[in-house]
């Protein structure tokens, strides 16, 4: 029975001291000696805003409609128009919604004229 008794203890024993029930043990962060955090990190926004021209008219010809606007490239460009996008309407593919970035809103408005 002593035996017994002394494999149950000694395990007991084991347990408590191993699971750090010292209190002398613990100890707090000493903030006062920890070093700032002093990285300098350079955040670059993920979008610069721009003023942008959106047109929407119908056309009679898709393509006959796309062949003359790519032909005014040079016009668009020299107004500071740079196109962006070109959507069709879904139930009437004769209405073109274009949208262009203007670096100059006011040669956007005569290039519009």
């Amino acid at each position: 029975m002593r035996k017994s008794k002394t494999m149950f203890v000694i395990p007991m024993v084991l347990c408590c001291v191993s699971c750090g029930s010292d209190t002398k043990s613990k100890t707090e962060p000493n903030l006062e000696h920890t070093p700032p955090a002093t990285t300098m990190v350079s955040v670059k926004p993920g979008f610069d805003p721009y003023e942008m021209m959106v047109v929407e008219h119908p056309i009679p010809s898709f393509d006959l409609w796309l062949s003359v606007f790519h032909a005014h490239d040079a016009d668009r460009k020299a107004s500071g128009l740079t196109l962006l996008r070109i959507g069709r309407g879904i139930g009437d593919t004769n209405t073109v919604l274009i949208r262009m970035k203007a670096d100059d809103i006011t040669k956007a408005k005569e290039f519009s004229k």
